[in-house]
Formats: C-alpha cells, structure tokens, sequence
C-alpha cells in the first residue's frame, strides 16, 4: 500500500499532498528550503513515531514526551518508522531502541535458551561441568586445588 499524504503544512509545506510508492527507496530532493527534511522528520518520521509509541507499552511510554501531531489532513498507508542518529546521546550505552521497546530483554531470554557457548580462543564448544567432573576444583570458594 501506497503512503498518501494529504494537506500538509509543516514549517515550509503549504498543503502539500503526495502519493510516494511502498517498498521503495525514495530520495527527496529540491533547493535549499524547500520543505525536504520537514517532509521526512516533522511530517512523515513524527507521525510514524507517534504511531509507534502507541504501540508500546505503558511504562515505555511513560518514560517519553509524547511528540506533536504534524500538520497534516491525513497520511495513510504510514508504516512504523525509526530515525537512526549516528551517535549516541552521552551517558548511554545501552542502545536506546532496544531499551524502550524491551526488545533486548527478549533476545537476552531468546539467545540463553538456544545459544551453543564456544571458547573465543579455541572456538570448541564448552559443556556445564558437575563437581565430579573436576575433582580438582573447589566448589565453595571457586578455585583450584593444588
């Protein structure tokens, strides 16, 4: 399904509608000032970004200001979208996608339960050891007898 927006007026736009083609890679292009970056960010992107955060749940959309609905009659067609800076804001080294829509907790279960551990040095894969299997080992305080 195609996007369709109708009216438009962000910033530079005065009621601007188009149809642009799903499933394609679309390049906005025009003169400095023309409305490009308020038709991708403060129009499409906005939008889209409000519709996501409808979709999450309750305690993640806490923690978020709730963005602006554009100045639009209508976008139909508008799939989730994300806008991937290039850094991150400081302090954070958790990835904040991933965070917010607890996708990380999910893949942590995920790879737990099907991963197959591997040493990175040998690359041989390593096996859960019980106390009789290393009868040199000292449970309790977790090192080696001599």
């Amino acid at each position: 399904m195609d996007i369709c927006i109708t009216g438009a007026s962000q910033n530079t736009l005065r009621h601007i509608s188009l149809t642009l083609p799903a499933g394609k890679l679309i390049a906005l292009m025009g003169p400095s000032g023309s409305g490009k970056s308020t038709l991708a960010y403060d129009t499409l992107f906005a939008e889209s970004r409000r519709r996501f955060l409808d979709c999450l749940s309750a305690g993640a959309r806490r923690l978020l200001a709730r963005p602006e609905k554009p100045h639009v009659e209508s976008i139909e067609g508008l799939p989730p979208a994300l806008c991937l800076e290039q850094h991150l804001p400081q302090g954070q080294s958790r990835t904040v996608l991933g965070s917010l829509t607890e996708t990380l907790d999910y893949l942590r279960i995920l790879y737990a339960a099907i991963g197959v551990p591997h040493d990175p040095v040998t690359g041989e894969r390593l096996t859960r050891l019980s106390p009789e299997d290393s009868p040199t080992a000292c449970w309790s305080c977790r090192r080696i007898r001599a």
